[in-house]
């Protein structure tokens, strides 16, 4: 997998707050288990192939060129990964001030 071209790269990132996902068992279908719920909601990352589908502009009208500059990647690969795992994510702003985004299973933001 690694040796196919940007299957080594970030194709997508997320994470589910515990309060927003009524999936609470693995259902076997990666569409749902990636949204799977819990006490600390959970993290799904992919390498590989950035799906262009939740795009809102005209998909229609951009280039390889502008998907690429828009941060799609593209890849014959998507592999996905799911942890439920309790986390904290730290954002860094522009100015260096860290703020918590994400702790307990919740989006801490107001």
């Amino acid at each position: 997998m690694i040796k196919t071209k940007n299957a080594d790269k970030l194709g997508e990132f997320s994470l589910t707050d515990s309060r927003m996902s009524r999936i609470s068992h693995v259902m076997a279908e990666t569409l749902f288990d990636e949204n799977i719920g819990g006490p600390f909601g959970n993290t799904h990352v992919a390498i590989g192939m950035a799906y262009k589908d939740c795009f809102k502009g005209q998909a229609s009208k951009l280039t390889e060129a502008d998907w690429a500059k828009k941060g799609y990647n593209d890849s014959a690969e998507h592999t996905d990964m799911i942890s439920t795992s309790d986390r904290t994510v730290t954002a860094i702003l522009a100015s260096g001030q860290k703020l918590v985004i994400y702790q307990n299973g919740r989006f801490t933001l107001a």
